[in-house]
């Protein structure tokens, strides 16, 4: 077999709002937010023979947040936008295998990226702010030498994840229920160098 190993940076995820008035009538705040998601990705992957693959991988997060947010007594949060950073871990494990030479299926499962505490925004996110676990299920077929088909489905667990995502609003959270992506693409090749993708 043959061992493979990578390091690789991603922004993950981001989210902001400005709003032109506050959303609390009368006041100067509760009209600004910023969220970001940095992941860093260690991982190793093994191919057992031509058909089967695993890997592993382990992820170091780092989320940053601002916001003049209403707490749930109608004051502005103690953040008062300023910048606040959550460091967090995770990890995932995956498997491709390729029975035959024009198909290919993968898996992997990633788990709940636990964060510590934004400690400027407890009175809005009691809880912190932790990214849900993840299952993915893709298939490639190549149809012809110039034609690959390809799908692939997404579960995202928002409403398992421990703290603001997956808790009710009225517990301090965002209430997010769960993802079911699905996904689909074409590759064409008609002649070289021109591939066409859908």
């Amino acid at each position: 077999g043959t061992i493979t190993i990578q390091n690789s940076t991603f922004g993950i995820a981001g989210f902001g709002n400005d709003y032109p008035a506050s959303v609390v009538a009368g006041s100067a705040f509760s009209s600004h937010s910023q969220y970001g998601f940095l992941k860093i990705v260690d991982s190793a992957a093994y191919k057992v023979n031509d058909q089967l693959s695993v890997g592993l991988a382990l992820h170091i997060n780092q989320a940053s947040l601002e916001s003049n947010g209403a707490t749930a007594a109608g004051t502005q949060t103690t953040g008062i936008d300023r910048r606040d950073i959550a460091y967090g871990a995770g990890g995932a494990v995956g498997v491709l295998y390729k029975p035959y030479s024009f198909l290919r299926i993968g898996a992997s499962y990633t788990t709940e990226q636990f964060f510590d505490d934004f400690e400027r925004y407890k009175d809005i996110l009691p809880h912190g702010l932790n990214y849900p676990q993840q299952v993915n299920v893709g298939v490639s077929v190549v149809a012809r030498e110039d034609l690959l088909l390809l799908s692939d489905f997404r579960w995202i667990n928002w409403s398992g994840a421990e703290g603001g995502f997956g808790d009710a609003v009225t517990a301090g959270g965002l209430g997010w229920r769960d993802s079911y992506i699905g996904m689909w693409g074409v590759q064409y090749n008609p002649l070289q160098p021109l591939i066409l993708r859908l």
